[in-house]
């Protein structure tokens, strides 16, 4: 076997080697954001890169059923609150006027059931804000739309929470929930 057949081979053998250690790495980064997938009972997708769309999409399938036993609020109460934890922080990152909106789409049983959709503006979610100050933030992830031709980006970002400490302002959002009727018609009905 004479030299350059020795070296063409172990080039062969390392660039084998780097493919293998590649695939792995990517299928290990996938796996990853699988799984973190997985952790989230709540996923919020931004569908076009300046933000101004998004989904909430929940894996509740029944989204009037009580956060727990004897509990006035229901699962669609918390969902909404997400929403507009979420956006504090979209209108957080802007130096946009108060009234940039978001449309929302809001989907249960992991998107297979349509809500309909909400257009929600930074003064809105300021407003709350202010009425029911913000707790301890909560491991959110959100998924972010790029260039056409790239992929979207997943975060996990700690977001604070809407502060429901007191049975007034629980009331107080039961009240406004009950009110904030869709304003997109679902689109599976």
């Amino acid at each position: 076997m004479k030299i350059y057949e020795v070296k063409a081979k172990k080039i062969l053998l390392y660039n084998r080697g780097l493919f293998l250690t590649s695939l792995i790495l990517v299928n290990l980064g996938f796996t990853a954001i699988l799984k973190a997938e997985e952790l989230f009972s709540v996923k919020i997708n931004f569908t076009d890169i300046y933000g101004q769309f998004a989904e909430l999409i929940v894996s509740d399938t029944d989204v009037n059923a009580p956060i727990q036993e004897g509990s006035l609020m229901q699962k669609r109460d918390i969902h909404i609150a997400k929403i507009f934890e979420v956006m504090l922080l979209q209108c957080g990152e802007r130096t946009t006027s108060p009234s940039f909106s978001v449309t929302w789409r809001y989907k249960a049983d992991q998107g297979k059931l349509d809500l309909g959709g909400y257009i929600i503006s930074c003064q809105t979610v300021n407003d709350a804000k202010e009425i029911y100050g913000l707790g301890l933030p909560d491991a959110t992830l959100i998924t972010r739309m790029r260039e056409s031709g790239q992929l979207p980006v997943n975060q996990i970002v700690n977001i604070p929470t809407l502060k429901f400490d007191t049975s007034t302002k629980i009331n107080r959002w039961l009240s406004f929930t009950n009110q904030f009727e869709p304003v997109l018609r679902p689109t599976n009905n």
